[in-house]
């Protein structure tokens, strides 16, 4: 889970749901219910997606 602040914006993360498949985006905006991402298979001016923050994790974190 990520908890995200203005500097974050753009920042990479992966969208790990209870099932399905996990995909990897960049944080276009939030507020206090919900992460907006832009996922790597979305149109690159396509709004963000509204995510669970208890979903994400940085992708950085993954990196390691």
């Amino acid at each position: 889970m990520i908890e995200p602040t203005k500097s974050d914006i753009g920042r990479g993360v992966i969208y790990k749901p209870g099932h399905g498949h996990q995909e990897e985006g960049g944080i276009t905006s939030f507020n206090d219910s919900f992460v907006f991402v832009r996922y790597t298979k979305q149109h690159p001016t396509a709004p963000g997606q509204a995510t669970h923050r208890r979903d994400l994790f940085w992708a950085s974190d993954e990196e390691s």
